[in-house]
């Protein structure tokens, strides 16, 4: 006898992509893509903020993905927002491409969940249509220096650290 836990029998769970979300993997990876391992390497080797690589996102419309096409975005979800990641990753960006998109994409979405209708008229026509270049974006790309943490202690930036990883050494003054 079959149990109402036993799902898998049922045959109600379809894992295939519809076709949407098989045009926003082909469209995201194309971009992706476009963008090499060298200049991948390049960016790691000089500490260097992916601009380019994120303003061929802004261009076609992808750092909108998942704000509502009432307030310029293109309407989508957040599956939709995860196979964009998931090409970026793909593509030999890894998570130094996949982390500039996801500034731009993830911290708006508890406005388009669970913001109030100035917060969204306010804010997401904005982030709709943002340019690649961003105070937050542009911050933690400052290769230089970071300063965080309770008074007199700061956290300088390891570049023998390797390529393409942040590590951070604290030192208290």
């Amino acid at each position: 006898m079959t149990q109402p836990t036993d799902w898998y029998l049922w045959g109600i769970v379809d894992f295939g992509l519809t076709e949407l979300q098989e045009s926003v993997r082909r469209e995201t990876l194309t971009i992706a893509t476009s963008f090499g391992l060298d200049y991948w390497r390049e960016h790691d080797r000089e500490a260097a903020y992916p601009w380019e690589f994120v303003r061929a996102y802004a261009a076609a419309g992808w750092l909108g993905v998942v704000i509502p096409e009432q307030y310029g975005g293109a309407g989508l979800g957040l599956i939709e927002a995860g196979l964009l990641l998931h090409a970026v990753g793909r593509s030999g960006a890894g998570t130094s491409g996949a982390s500039a998109i996801h500034f731009y994409i993830f911290p708006i979405t508890p406005i388009v969940r669970h913001g109030s209708e100035y917060l969204k008229q306010t804010y997401l026509p904005k982030a709709a249509h943002r340019t690649a270049k961003r105070r937050a974006a542009a911050r933690w790309a400052h290769p230089v220096l970071r300063t965080a943490g309770s008074e007199g202690v700061h956290y300088q930036e390891d570049r023998q650290a390797g390529a393409g990883s942040r590590r951070f050494q604290r030192s208290v003054h």
